[in-house]
């Protein structure tokens, strides 16, 4: 397990990792491509497959339970399929996603992003959503991949790999 994120709204809990099988009480096993859902009984798979099969992180974004999976994998879950986000092309994976002030952050091992509208935006490992299909860089000088995002209402704190901790004010 990498991951999880409740959802108060729907009563359930999303997990996300590398497995690619749940099993209930009764052990069978349930094929879940390494996200699965806690309904407080018992263990569900989506009815459709994420494409990547190794979840690293998962935030609820307006509406939407967004993961980053893997190599270029940044995907939505709209209720009833996975979304690949469009105009956004990441050259490797995404590790870290938070939500604050209606803005999701993520944070990885990439250095650009493409925007919807043809930009190219210089990412070094961290970006902010202002909209489904916009990004910005917030920080230029942050030069270590984010395996974790901590939000507050006065800073953002990156934790990489190695046990570095980057803050940005807000």
């Amino acid at each position: 397990i990498n991951t999880f994120e409740l959802d108060t709204a729907n009563h359930k809990l999303y997990v996300g990792g590398g497995f690619p099988y749940v099993a209930n009480s009764d052990s069978v096993g349930i094929y879940c491509q390494g996200i699965a859902i806690w309904n407080g009984v018992k263990w569900e798979a989506f009815p459709e497959v994420l494409p990547s099969g190794n979840t690293n992180c998962l935030a609820i974004y307006h509406g939407k339970l967004y993961t980053g999976s893997g190599p270029t994998r940044f995907s939505a879950w709209n209720g009833k399929h996975w979304e690949q986000i469009i105009g956004i092309d990441i050259l490797d994976a995404i590790t870290a996603l938070g939500v604050y002030n209606d803005t999701l952050f993520a944070g990885g091992y990439f250095d650009t992003i493409f925007s919807s509208i043809g930009d190219t935006v210089i990412a070094n490992d961290l970006v902010r959503w202002w909209t489904p299909n916009y990004c910005d860089s917030i920080h230029s000088s942050f030069s270590f991949s984010a395996d974790t995002v901590f939000l507050s209402d006065s800073a953002m704190v990156q934790i990489t790999p190695m046990g570095f901790a980057n803050q940005y004010q807000w």
